[in-house]
């Protein structure tokens, strides 16, 4: 599922042309044994996504039900980028039934829907006001929202535009991969949080440490 989620940030169409983004996402590393979201500044990293399945620590916000920690340069370069999924709550896992086309989940929240919101933070995105855009901060209980909006792929083009001069992609994580944990320090988040009325919404970006900006990020036209 987060193969598709990123998938439908890289088909994205850009323009009358509809050329796609200059990205591509690959899992080339496999798994990680590291399960923290954290960003090492001279040791090996890892880009994970971690499912929690036993506990939610984010103590520090009702009902989150996933965030996206971001490590980034006064210039926009993304130096880490990890996802962490509220695997406790009640997440709806698209099968192809009939209840999915119908674009209705009764009580429960769409996973599909959340990854490819927490991808398009992955990628350097922030919130967008745009009604129906797939990066909108509230998402309604049972909402299946995975097509990207105009306004969606107007991002996601103005950041990495199809005509970008793109050396061959390098998959190694910054300083080298590292499946295991080490010294760090998070910085950035975007998270999806449960309203007590039953709508998701999805928290905006913490303040960054050590002086550090975060740049470039999609505002709203």
């Amino acid at each position: 599922m987060m193969r598709e989620a990123f998938a439908i940030w890289e088909n994205a169409r850009c323009g009358d042309n509809g050329e796609r983004p200059s990205i591509h996402i690959s899992d080339a590393f496999g798994s990680a044994v590291c399960d923290e979201a954290e960003f090492n500044q001279s040791e090996g990293n890892a880009n994970i996504v971690i499912f929690r399945d036993r506990e939610w620590s984010y103590s520090e916000v009702d009902h989150e039900l996933a965030a996206t920690w971001l490590m980034v340069d006064r210039a926009g370069t993304i130096f880490d980028a990890d996802i962490e999924i509220n695997a406790t709550a009640p997440l709806f896992v698209p099968t192809g039934d009939e209840e999915l086309e119908l674009g209705v989940i009764a009580n429960q929240r769409d996973l599909l829907s959340i990854m490819v919101h927490e991808a398009g933070h992955f990628l350097g995105i922030d919130h967008s006001r745009e009604e129906g855009a797939v990066m909108q901060a509230a998402l309604d209980v049972g909402q299946v929202r995975t097509e990207l909006s105009p306004d969606d792929e107007a991002a996601i083009c103005e950041i990495y535009p199809p005509d970008a001069e793109v050396q061959s992609c390098d998959y190694t994580p910054r300083n080298g991969f590292a499946s295991e944990c080490g010294p760090s320090y998070l910085i950035g988040s975007c998270s999806v949080q449960q309203q007590a009325q039953g709508a998701q919404s999805l928290g905006v970006f913490g303040t960054t440490l050590v002086g550090l900006a975060i740049a470039r990020m999609r505002r709203r036209r």
